[in-house]
């Protein structure tokens, strides 16, 4: 095991070779180490912070851009420059956005699966900004909270600097544990730090390079549903507060991380729903409604969903075309990680078989695809036995699919799959699999699902042209 020192004082100026997965600008020392910035663009000379080192591997945060790149501009956002570390690509104009997710997509696919020429292409634009329908946010607490929340940190830091496993120590990204877009992009509030003042019971995003929560009064990428409760809300003693609005229904929901408390004495208005974690854990239920491709969904407190309804729209769009062409009547569609329901509703399919684990989106897949007599699993997908069809879609958490995952996949014996994924590397990875199995990779479809960000959502097309060579 290398041995990591956590922070440093070394400032070094380099130069921004490419942005990889994760959204760090690469650089090389004169040695040939590694140094993954935060906060540089390509093409740039920037002065480095080495914040954490190893022999063969650095990172690091940029202090000040020596050289600016073409397309660099000034924050939209004051919060940025104010510490706000929940948008990590603001300071790069939209088309530059644009081009290096899709750099990063393709650097993946070549460093990870030896795949080149892989046709490349955009899927509907969607608007830059007002747009997230979930947030999750940290709680700005007082004094004593924030003493606590500081020694957390300390020790999470000195645990993850001995090497020791953590995999029972951590839950997965979202209020479902399925990843996907709740908590992305910084968003996951690890408690808070001192409040001063009125800041107390604000939420807010963690800071960059810190585990202390920045107290916002509005979010740029918040939907005006959930800007307005930003902005009047104050959950003094919460940990975490989870905001889920439908924007087609203006249905409103708060999750709170913390005691129960009445509507009066968080600032909120009377349409919103409360309801605590804790509640939940204990049995309780609470759910909004959303409109995406013409459908009715019913989305518990605790199941994944897109973070926006335009998104969650053309990501069904891009499926059907992934898996086209599609008899909805007589083709067999299996969904994996098939969630509350999306694209066995999306696709409109007579004959599905949605295998999911989470017991509260399978509850509202239940009720999503009632009409359509859907064939619920509830399982994981490692652990399904595969059943033969024409069609699968697969949307996994940000891990991916993973070898048990393609050879599910794999084992239906279809022709036609849509991998749908949130991260380049593990989408890399699961398509080389795929190619090693008899797969071609026809085509990659990329939906800027979280502006701002390095986040980007991506729908693989792929055909079954050889016999399988992985077996199950």
């Amino acid at each position: 095991m290398q041995e990591v020192t956590p922070r440093g004082s070394e400032q070094v100026e380099l130069q921004v070779e490419r942005m990889v997965a994760g959204g760090l600008g690469l650089c090389r020392e004169n040695s040939g180490r590694i140094l993954l910035v935060e906060g540089g663009l390509p093409g740039e000379r920037v002065l480095v912070q080495v914040t954490e080192s190893s022999k063969r591997m650095a990172k690091g945060v940029v202090l000040d851009v020596v050289s600016p790149t073409a397309g660099r501009r000034a924050a939209p956002c004051a919060e940025v420059a104010a510490g706000c570390g929940g948008c990590d690509l603001q300071h790069a104009e939209p088309e530059l956005q644009l081009r290096l997710k899709a750099e990063i997509v393709v650097d993946a696919l070549f460093r990870i699966a030896h795949l080149e020429q892989v046709p490349i292409s955009f899927g509907q634009r969607l608007p830059s900004t007002r747009y997230r329908t979930t947030l999750r946010c940290g709680v700005a607490a007082d004094a004593g909270r924030a003493a606590q929340i500081t020694r957390a940190a300390q020790i999470t830091r000195e645990i993850e600097g001995s090497g020791l496993d953590q995999s029972h120590m951590h839950g997965q990204g979202g209020v479902s544990g399925q990843g996907g877009a709740i908590g992305q992009g910084g968003m996951i509030g690890q408690g808070g730090m001192i409040g001063q003042g009125g800041m107390v019971g604000r939420v807010g995003f963690r800071k960059r390079q810190s585990h202390e929560v920045h107290p916002v009064p509005s979010c740029l990428v918040a939907h005006p549903l959930i800007e307005e409760l930003i902005h009047v809300g104050r959950f003094p003693g919460a940990s975490s507060v989870t905001f889920r609005v439908g924007a087609r229904t203006s249905e409103r929901m708060v999750i709170v991380d913390g005691e129960e408390l009445s509507q009066k004495s968080l600032g909120l208005p009377d349409d919103v729903r409360i309801v605590t974690a804790q509640a939940l854990t204990g049995g309780a239920q609470a759910w909004i409604h959303e409109q995406v491709a013409g459908h009715s969904f019913r989305i518990s407190a605790r199941s994944f969903f897109q973070a926006r309804p335009d998104g969650a729209d053309a990501l069904v769009a891009a499926v059907a075309r992934a898996v086209a062409p599609f008899d909805a009547v007589h083709d067999l569609l299996v969904d994996l990680y098939g969630g509350v329901g999306l694209f066995t509703k999306g696709l409109n399919a007579q004959r599905a078989v949605l295998v999911e684990r989470s017991e509260s989106s399978i509850s509202d897949a239940r009720v999503n695809l009632f009409e359509l007599g859907t064939k619920i699993v509830a399982s994981s997908v490692e652990r399904w036995q595969p059943t033969s069809a024409e069609v699968v879609v697969a949307d996994p958490a940000r891990a991916g699919l993973n070898a048990a995952g393609v050879d599910a996949v794999v084992a239906t014996g279809a022709e036609r799959v849509a991998l749908v994924s949130c991260d380049p590397a593990s989408l890399a990875r699961d398509l080389g699999l795929f190619a090693a199995a008899g797969f071609e990779v026809q085509g990659i479809e990329l939906i800027d699902m979280f502006p701002q960000t390095h986040h980007i959502e991506t729908v693989a097309t792929l055909r079954r042209v050889s016999a399988s060579r992985v077996t199950r």
